[in-house]
């Protein structure tokens, strides 16, 4: 249901805050379907140990934590900025880290932010579709965290659901980071009418995060 409040997000009781492109809605809180595929318990693994590894840093490395946390602020899914605390940080960074690498650290990043081009439909057919990426600074980029929406029908104009479908090491520009295989292998097998949001974020082996740069795609 449609209301006019100040902007929120997230459940109480039985009821849900959200927002699209139309403005606030409420809708009847729903429980999340918990597939608890191998990608999604690898992800709770690396966020788990993260959380356990913070308990072994010094106060200053935590203080150290807090300090990055306040001079990088996030967006949400809703577009808001906000501010991470150093232990949210410190997971974040570690998360990333590990599902790019297989590594953690415990010192805050430090390089400039990598940054990347954007993101070409160099085919849609869902026989041969193909996302290339145009640059990447600094090239070649150490990783790259490619994310796509699951199918969804043409007419979709808004996605908040990622999933991680690969991780490209070594990337350069002009790349082809999707294509029908590494799709059919996350979503099964493609057909003609649906649409794919896509997400590519790069990461430096220290944890130095870009922004992520997005893209969408409808079958033919």
């Amino acid at each position: 249901m449609k209301i006019i409040a100040p902007p929120q997000s997230g459940s109480q009781a039985s009821t849900t805050s959200s927002k699209n492109r139309f403005g606030q809605y409420t809708r009847n809180r729903r429980s999340p379907v918990n597939v608890n595929s191998p990608a999604q318990q690898a992800t709770r693994a690396n966020f788990s140990a993260a959380s356990k590894s913070w308990a072994g840093l010094t106060d200053s490395q935590r203080q150290a934590w807090s300090s990055y946390a306040a001079l990088h602020p996030i967006k949400d899914s809703l577009g808001q900025t906000g501010i991470l605390s150093g232990f949210q940080m410190y997971v974040s960074v570690n998360g990333s880290l590990a599902t790019a690498f297989g590594t953690q650290t415990s010192v805050v990043p430090s390089s400039a932010a990598p940054v990347v081009g954007a993101l070409t439909v160099a085919s849609t057919t869902h026989t041969a579709v193909s996302v290339t990426l145009d640059t990447v600074t600094p090239d070649p980029l150490a990783a790259l965290i490619v994310r796509t929406s699951p199918p969804l029908s043409a007419g979709r104009a808004f996605n908040g659901d990622f999933r991680i479908v690969q991780v490209c090491s070594g990337v350069v520009g002009g790349d082809e980071l999707l294509n029908v295989a590494r799709l059919q292998a996350k979503w099964g097998v493609l057909s003609a009418g649906q649409k794919f949001f896509i997400s590519a974020t790069p990461i430096l082996a220290d944890g130095t995060t870009g922004s992520p740069v997005v893209a969408q795609v409808t079958l033919t």
